[in-house]
């Protein structure tokens, strides 16, 4: 098979690896089955806010401490599917889509440099069909822009750690700062812990020593956190200090919830960073395939004396490793999303074995490397077939939005009312929704004192029955007449009229 065949055939297989990874993720978001709760209405909304009405703003959603909040950058990606998207709620969910689409693409460059095409094929599969990376893909919050963030700085780190010399020094010291930033600003847990830990590795690795401390490189890392950190110190200066106070209140005298026993804490994280590594793969069989193999080449590697291979190999999970040890020193619960992309630390572990297989055991790692492959593909069907044979799933946004158009076909455009009532109390799902059709034109914004004597009531099923109950007495009269009910999904609507005085 000539040179020009062979590039055909790989070129095209690459293709398919992108569809599936397509298909997998684009399909739950064109039918709308995507998660769709407070957080996200909530954050579409100040989008909105930002875009419509010009109200800029420096910090972003709450944290798990009180007072204390992640970074403003979450609200203004959401801005930003706005404007594109001319308010479409799908539109932040196909922004992020494109965003690991793109971090897919990343990954096969990556390999693609290092002249690894058979890793290019095994990664880049493993991505599209792990379990993991799917949800992330379809997901809209502030921290699934992390991991994208944690790739950036897998990959800045490798190159830093493998060249010997490079006038792009300082710009990548830059970018390993800027996506350091990053990850803290859109999972702030995740930011106490990576900061310190990628400090104390820049000290401990020579090569990395040697390139971060000269003054440019210092200079451009400490600017590429600054950037990140602009609108926090902006909001810092504006506001007192608050949140900086808080914090560090919070380290000398935690708030814990739930303290447990040291031994338990290790046990939890134990379990966690397990489960981290487990979510990547598509199923057992697969994951233990990976490891063993990946146990092997470890093997090799250290047989034959490979240093520089043991130097990169050894970073990454030293990495992961200081990350495990700083989250025994947090007592309380730990939350899996306070570690959001820590995944790409375990790929890169594994990817940084899967390249250094020794010349002299070429033949051995490509048998090995094949097994993977076929596996993944062998797997890749079995997704892909039930993906395909999936009932069309009933809940997430498609069910918020066919309760918008239920009114939205009665009302036309006349003054309505509409009171909601959801599990959060605050009603931000609808509410933003009730918002896009407006900007469409279809439906002018509900009104929430009854018109003409008559209310659309939305209401939500709760698993606290008294809360949802006390809010229908608090808010439909004794004397109100159900005109038109129905229900969609677990959601009941209401068209309430109260008889003429």
């Amino acid at each position: 098979m000539n040179k020009k065949t062979l590039h055909l055939l790989w070129g095209t297989f690459f293709i398919c690896i992108l569809g599936l990874f397509c298909y997998l993720r684009l399909k739950p978001i064109l039918l709308m089955a995507v998660p769709y709760t407070y957080d996200q209405g909530r954050d579409l909304l100040k989008a909105a806010e930002i875009v419509l009405y010009h109200h800029l703003t420096f910090i972003g959603p709450t944290t798990g401490i009180m007072g204390v909040f992640h970074g403003v950058w979450w609200f203004y990606v959401a801005a930003i599917s706005f404007v594109l998207f001319k308010g479409n709620p799908v539109g932040i969910y196909l922004l992020i889509f494109f965003t690991y689409l793109c971090s897919l693409l990343t990954i096969a460059y990556f390999l693609h440099k290092q002249e690894k095409f058979l890793e290019i094929f095994i990664f880049s599969l493993l991505i599209a069909l792990s379990p993991y990376f799917i949800f992330i893909s379809i997901f809209a919050a502030n921290n699934v822009m992390a991991p994208p963030m944690v790739l950036g700085l897998m990959v800045t780190t490798y190159i830093l750690l493998t060249r010997a010399s490079n006038k792009k020094t300082a710009l990548l010291a830059g970018l390993t700062g800027l996506f350091l930033g990053f990850v803290a600003e859109f999972e702030f847990a995740f930011g106490i812990f990576i900061i310190p830990s990628f400090i104390i590795l820049s000290l401990i690795y020579p090569s990395l020593r040697v390139k971060m401390y000269r003054l440019n490189s210092l200079l451009f890392f400490a600017a590429g956190l600054f950037t990140a950190f602009i609108p926090r110190i902006l909001f810092e200066f504006k506001n007192g200090f608050h949140q900086t106070l808080i914090l560090l209140n919070f380290f000398v005298k935690p708030k814990l919830y739930n303290p447990k026993p040291f031994i338990d804490i290790v046990r939890d994280r134990t379990d966690l960073f397990i489960h981290y590594y487990r979510q990547i793969f598509p199923n057992d069989f697969t994951m233990y395939l990976f490891t063993t193999v990946s146990f092997v080449f470890l093997f090799l590697i250290v047989r034959h004396k490979d240093k520089e291979r043991l130097k990169i190999v050894s970073f990454y999970a030293v990495f992961t490793l200081l990350l495990f040890i700083f989250s025994l020193f947090y007592k309380d619960n730990f939350w899996g999303n306070y570690y959001e992309g820590i995944q790409y630390m375990f790929l890169m572990v594994t990817i940084s074995l899967f390249m250094g297989v020794p010349k002299e055991m070429k033949r051995i790692g490509t048998i090995l490397k094949g097994v993977i492959l076929f596996t993944l593909i062998i797997s890749g069907g079995i997704v892909l077939n039930q993906a395909i044979h999936s009932p069309e799933p009933q809940d997430g946004l498609v069910i918020q939005s066919r309760v918008v158009g239920e009114i939205e076909k009665r009302e036309k455009n006349k003054e309505y009312c509409v009171k909601i009532y959801t599990p959060p109390v605050i009603p931000y799902t609808y509410n933003y929704l009730f918002l896009y059709n407006s900007i469409k034109g279809n439906l002018p914004e509900p009104k929430t004192d009854w018109v003409q004597g008559k209310c659309w009531f939305i209401i939500e099923s709760d698993d606290v029955a008294k809360r949802r109950q006390d809010w229908i007495e608090g808010n439909i009269p004794s004397n109100a007449i159900a005109r038109e009910t129905f229900t969609i999904y677990r959601v009941n609507l209401y068209l309430y009229e109260k008889p003429a005085p």
